[in-house]
């Protein structure tokens, strides 16, 4: 795992960093699955974040940290002792990036954008300061970023009309 993470962080291009990836991508979160190396990564990946990388690792990093953000616990990591938490968890470790996530919505890279307005999503308990935000990037310049703001400020409101609660599903990406 550390291997890996280091490859991810030092890749020296894009192939290289897609590499290390899938080399993480599949010991810490599988189709949102969450596995316990994945507490373990979260900090380091968004540590990461606050120096110069290269835009396609920040953007592998971003994944990770969005796929990590809507996972939950896999049935067979519990069956092995795991936490069933393990979901709440790894979301209270990435809460103590929200400031970051919260900058990177003003990020130049659109993907940049989707991919932090998702874990403001997932994250923020405020859902005033959250609707605030995706809908002042309702209008944004990339088609992707405004679709999934005005989707964000969909699901908000049919969450109001049922309980007020944030529902925390894996949101509707549009990341053509």
């Amino acid at each position: 795992m550390p291997a890996a993470l280091s490859d991810l962080l030092n890749a020296a291009a894009p192939a290289a960093a897609d590499a290390a990836y899938w080399r993480l991508d599949n010991r810490v979160v599988v189709q949102g699955q969450l596995f316990e190396s994945a507490l373990g990564v979260v900090g380091p990946l968004v540590s990461a974040l606050t120096r110069p990388l290269p835009d396609f690792v920040r953007e592998r990093v971003m994944d990770l940290l969005v796929e990590i953000g809507y996972g939950e616990a896999d049935s067979d990591e519990i069956a092995a002792g795991g936490s069933e938490r393990l979901g709440d968890l790894c979301r209270d470790e990435l809460r103590c990036g929200l400031w970051l996530f919260y900058g990177l919505l003003g990020d130049e890279a659109p993907t940049m954008r989707s991919s932090a307005l998702d874990l403001v999503d997932v994250l923020d308990p405020e859902r005033n300061r959250v609707v605030a935000v995706a809908s002042s990037m309702a209008a944004d310049g990339d088609l992707r970023v405004a679709r999934r703001a005005r989707r964000m400020l969909d699901r908000q409101a049919e969450s109001s009309t049922e309980d007020g609660a944030h529902q925390g599903s894996w949101p509707d990406a549009d990341r053509s």
